[in-house]
């Protein structure tokens, strides 16, 4: 394997894992929904279910943000190359630490969804015994 078969499946893998991340912290808001008893408000939610919404929640936020930092990051750095006078033919280095935030958001969203469906099946499993 080469470094860009290694780099491109890596890619492939973190945006699937998104995508995934997105539609479980959506699922387990819609969950937490169901599970609420009827006609009350997300403020008065038991802890368990509150600390779930909150997690999945924060999965989402997190989300964002790992795209809006990269974009930030990566249109700063292009348009400081562009003022430099860097054509498309040239190349140049980033700094590793330029993508660290949209990293820490990334696996900050990773943690947040485990912790979350952890959260929100160890609360159903004690509805259940």
């Amino acid at each position: 394997m080469t470094l860009p078969e290694l780099r491109a499946a890596y890619e492939a893998r973190s945006t699937k894992l998104s995508d995934i991340v997105r539609q479980l912290a959506v699922a387990g808001i819609g969950i937490v929904w169901v599970l609420k008893p009827n006609g009350t408000h997300l403020g008065v939610l038991a802890n368990d279910l509150l600390m779930v919404a909150f997690l999945m929640a924060s999965a989402l936020a997190l989300d964002f943000l790992q795209y809006a930092f990269a974009a930030l990051i990566f249109g700063a750095v292009h348009r400081a190359q562009e003022i430099r006078g860097v054509t498309k033919d040239d190349t140049f280095k980033l700094w590793p630490i330029s993508n660290w935030p949209a990293i820490a958001c990334f696996w900050g969203k990773v943690i947040a969804i485990g912790w979350g469906y952890w959260c929100l099946l160890t609360f159903v499993a004690g509805k259940l015994s």
